[in-house]
């Protein structure tokens, strides 16, 4: 699937006074565009300093549209009217992937004095027919992606990462930031879940199978997959707690082991296999005889896993 850029851009500025966090003169420029969709087959989208929220729309037909806020703090209103001006939200194809990027001048990612304004970012919405590719880089604001895509890899530094209803593969990837994934459908997908000093949550109540990966420095892992047979799950982190509600039809290898914390569950785990441990801090064995893995790993907290079917248990 490729994109065709329109020319049908809206441009519209006005003045919204001083901002309550920094001392200042703050404009807002308010921008559109229309894509029309022409064999393109991904979509990436790079910022710095703002959010960026993509939605997969099942009526988007052959157009997909670009709304987006820039906002810029500045000494006086002529000052921010020039700030302004010099932020380019740039359109681009490389190979059969369009990009999507806000640009500035480069004196503004720099410590220094050179003339840059006292804050500025641009937020983006952006709709699009289903059945993409996605990725995006972004510094300082949150991701959050919507809907029927096909790959996507959701990254951000200095923010949080959302992915929902998503249909293919899954890489939510945040520094200094959660993520979260969720999807009310029954899908067996990959996902990874990757961050640095923040939270995972995973829902998907529907899911059966499919396989998860999660990992964190310092947070905590929250997983509900209260209908799960045979997922194959590894979570890992090295500060924090791990909890996962399971399905009572749950089946498989269970290996939960913290260093300073206790492994839990209120499931029956055979653990007189040859490899099966009964101890405060690891817990190894099988539920029944499939195919299923449970690997959870912290150093400093707890592991609890219990089944959906006990009372409180149900959701996150």
């Amino acid at each position: 699937m490729r994109f065709s850029l329109i020319v049908a851009i809206m441009i519209f500025t006005f003045l919204t006074g001083c901002t309550s966090q920094i001392l200042g003169v703050e404009k807002l420029r308010n921008y559109e565009n229309t894509l029309q969709h022409n064999n393109e087959t991904a979509l990436q989208v790079e910022n710095i300093n703002g959010q960026v929220i993509i939605q997969a729309d099942s009526n988007a037909g052959d157009n997909a549209a670009v709304s987006a806020v820039l906002k810029v703090v500045a000494s006086s209103e002529e000052a921010a009217e020039e700030f302004l001006d010099k932020i380019d939200i740039h359109f681009a194809r490389e190979g059969d992937v369009f990009v999507i990027e806000s640009k500035v001048p480069k004196v503004w990612t720099m410590p220094g004095k050179a003339k840059k304004p006292m804050s500025w970012s641009v937020d983006y919405k952006i709709t699009i027919p289903e059945g993409l590719d996605i990725k995006t880089a972004v510094t300082n604001g949150n991701v959050e992606i919507l809907g029927a895509n096909a790959s996507v890899m959701g990254h951000s530094v200095n923010g949080n990462v959302a992915i929902r209803d998503n249909t293919g593969s899954i890489n939510a990837i945040a520094t200094n930031g959660n993520t979260e994934v969720s999807n009310d459908q029954d899908f067996e997908i990959n996902l990874t879940q990757i961050s640095q000093n923040g939270s995972h949550t995973l829902n998907i109540p529907f899911a059966k199978y499919g396989n998860y990966n999660l990992r964190t420095t310092n947070g905590q892992i929250k997983i509900n997959m209260p209908s799960s047979v045979e997922p194959k799950i590894k979570a890992k982190l090295v500060n924090g707690n791990i909890t996962m509600t399971m399905g009572e039809r749950l089946s498989g290898l269970i290996d939960l082991k913290t260093t300073n914390g206790t492994a839990s569950t209120n499931m029956v785990v055979n653990t007189t296999t040859i490899d099966g441990i009964s101890k405060k801090n690891h817990l190894k064995g099988m539920i029944g005889a499939g195919i299923g893995e449970i690997n959870a790993e912290s150093t400093n907290g707890n592991i609890i896993m219990n089944s959906a079917d006990s009372p409180g248990n149900a959701g996150l």
